[in-house]
């Protein structure tokens, strides 16, 4: 399986982690639906995207947050 894994500062932009992520997950082939496992720490923002083995997933995109007060 394969997984890639990123590190960011607690404050970057919501509009650059979601550039950042949309380039992570360019290097799945585009057929593979992922997982975007999201952990907020007290001073950085661990991802790790892994393909999604849930064959009910209606999105090409799943995220699963951590810590994180929305």
């Amino acid at each position: 399986m394969k997984e890639l894994t990123a590190k960011f500062d607690e404050n970057i932009s919501l509009k650059d982690f979601d550039k950042e992520i949309k380039k992570l997950i360019q290097n799945f082939p585009s057929e593979i639906n992922v997982l975007v496992k999201v952990m907020s720490q007290t001073d950085c923002i661990f991802v790790s995207i892994v393909e999604n083995f849930d064959k009910n997933a209606l999105e090409r995109i799943t995220w699963s947050l951590a810590g994180i007060e929305l």
